[in-house]
């Protein structure tokens, strides 16, 4: 009887849940509804990119690494920027709303703050690969890799346990649009979110945006190294012209490269910038609107990475064309 009851509890809790979340959806507006459409659509793409490297054995490579993290950073980001997981937690999790608020806020944090800094890894990474490519296959490793994005999440860790700690020592109000945020009560809230945004948002951008001058000056001092440094082709070099170039597989991964470089930093600024500007200018861009269009382009970013990545490494793409092709 009681196996019955708790059975019977169990599938009415399920369809209280949804009936809940479409009597929600229904009271979306547009903006919620796109954003969750943009959030479900990241969180299966980036799911899809990993799923690819699990199963292509060799593209698991050093540069891999960072694109795994970040694909695993844009689903978690995508899960708890998503309008709808926030409303159905906020309305079931009342009763444990000062626990759950901390976890939520700890985790949304940290994705938010991590996505933008693996970004920069990934174009670091590339300007390394493209301007001292002999030191890059010498020394960057996976270990490497992995040794950087594990001390980047302790330090983003370490940044944003003391003010999370502190602040559930508060009881938590629910906010209106669904999201837990810190108190504003907390002391030197308005430093601390100051140096947040600085820190993880706009400093990466920054670098980002200026590493494709870097390497435009590389590529124009190349160019003039490379032409001063031709010659006749001699008597051995004619002979093995017929057996193909030796450079070519060079060349390909130096427009890979190029082509990640030149795509993240225009995505980038597009994605980026809005939202940006929104939290260090109040006062030109106070608007909802504004706002609220710079965080969706902030989320719409999460969901082009993958395509982004895939349109620029061959090797990436060739293997998802056979895996959506049912091919081994």
């Amino acid at each position: 009887m009681a196996a019955n009851l708790s059975s019977n509890e169990t599938a009415a809790r399920g369809l209280n849940a949804a009936y809940f979340t479409w009597s929600m959806l229904a009271d979306f507006n547009p903006a919620q509804i796109t954003t969750t459409t943009i959030c479900m659509l990241t969180i299966l793409l980036n799911g899809f990119l990993l799923v690819i490297f699990i199963l292509e054995r060799p593209l698991r490579t050093s540069f891999a690494v960072y694109l795994i993290v970040l694909a695993a950073g844009n689903i978690v980001n995508a899960w708890f920027q998503n309008p709808l997981t926030l409303a159905i937690k906020d309305r079931f999790a009342a009763p444990q709303l000062t626990v759950f608020c901390a976890v939520n806020f700890f985790l949304r944090q940290t994705a938010v703050a991590f996505v933008p800094l693996v970004h920069l890894f990934i174009g670091l990474n590339r300007l390394w690969a493209l301007l001292q490519p002999h030191s890059y296959r010498l020394r960057h490793t996976c270990r490497l890799a992995v040794a950087v994005c594990g001390a980047t999440g302790a330090c983003i860790v370490l940044y944003l346990a003391p003010p999370i700690i502190l602040d559930a020592f508060h009881t938590h109000k629910p906010f209106h649009t669904f999201f837990c945020v810190l108190n504003l009560a907390y002391p030197g809230y308005v430093d601390w979110t100051l140096a947040f945004n600085v820190i993880f948002l706009v400093v990466p951008e920054v670098l980002i945006v200026l590493l494709c001058p870097l390497l435009l000056v590389h590529r124009t001092g190349f160019r003039h190294r490379v032409q001063a440094s031709k010659a006749p082709p001699t008597d051995s070099a004619s002979k093995s012209a017929g057996t193909g170039d030796p450079d070519a597989e060079k060349r390909v991964k130096r427009k890979n490269s190029l082509r990640v470089l030149i795509l993240l930093t225009v995505s980038v600024i597009i994605c980026w910038t809005p939202l940006n500007v929104y939290y260090f200018f109040p006062s030109l861009v106070d608007n909802p609107v504004f706002y609220r269009t710079g965080n969706m382009l902030k989320i719409l970013h999460s969901m082009l990475d993958p395509l982004l990545f895939i349109a620029s490494l061959d090797d990436l793409r060739r293997a998802c064309v056979d895996r959506l092709r049912c091919r081994a």
